[in-house]
């Protein structure tokens, strides 16, 4: 990677955070808070896991609102270039409603 900063790519020192999921969502006023987590294995390879809450984002309720417009597009790209399943966001959406349901 260039050390050399331009305006074709982002900076490279932006900070990056893997997650698994988003564990929790909330609302306080007018912003959301969307709280990551990641699964962490057993070092002692007992085959337990434990999940750590390692981010969280604040965002305002409308922003949030265009990001999801934003993501259901991007997930409509990847589904028609092959790189998901089409209709995962149709089956994680039934995913979630069976475990509401319980």
């Amino acid at each position: 990677m260039s050390d050399n900063n331009n305006d074709d790519f982002p900076d490279p020192r932006i900070p990056s955070v893997y997650a698994d999921g988003i564990v929790n969502a909330t609302t306080l006023g007018p912003v959301a808070k969307l709280i990551f987590a990641r699964v962490d294995p057993s070092l002692s390879a007992t085959k337990e896991t434990n999940v750590v809450f390692n981010q969280q984002i604040i965002i305002p309720i409308g922003a949030l609102i265009e990001g999801v417009a934003f993501l259901e597009e991007f997930i409509e790209k990847l589904e028609n270039d092959g790189n998901a399943d089409k209709g995962a966001l149709n089956a994680a959406r039934e995913k979630r409603a069976a475990g509401r349901a319980r």
